[in-house]
């Protein structure tokens, strides 16, 4: 399976707004973030075969198929600025990259199924350490 995006993002951090959300001390700045984005998801699926049990070979091959969906994606997160280069920010982005199906295939000698259907989503935590070169 194959998935390929193309977003449009929005990244807006907390000291950008008017009210500055930002925590500011004398060593370091905690400022919070939030990221939108939207647009479309181009879900291909190839080379799809079975082996059935009885002949251990494959039997069918599906042509690839691809489906387009609306995809988008949501995140939030802090960056820690420090009065040193370096910087380390911690976010969560949920990401919904639409739906996928096969096309129709030969399960096994004589038997066509219907395509297989299914969504594609994920979340992830990540950290960043950054080293800021003047």
């Amino acid at each position: 399976m194959n998935n390929s995006k193309r977003m449009a993002n929005l990244f807006m951090d907390g000291s950008g707004l008017p009210y500055d959300l930002a925590y500011h001390s004398a060593n370091f700045t905690l400022d919070p973030f939030i990221t939108v984005g939207a647009g479309a998801a181009f879900n291909t699926v190839n080379n799809f075969y079975t082996i059935p049990v009885s002949t251990g070979t494959k039997v069918s091959i599906m042509g690839s198929y691809t489906q387009v969906s609306f995809a988008y994606q949501l995140g939030a997160g802090f960056n820690l600025l420090t009065t040193k280069p370096l910087s380390f920010s911690i976010g969560y982005r949920y990401l919904d990259a639409g739906n996928f199906r096969t096309d129709n295939y030969l399960r096994d000698l004589n038997v066509i199924t219907v395509p297989w259907r299914g969504k594609l989503r994920t979340q992830e935590v990540y950290a960043t350490l950054r080293y800021l070169i003047s």
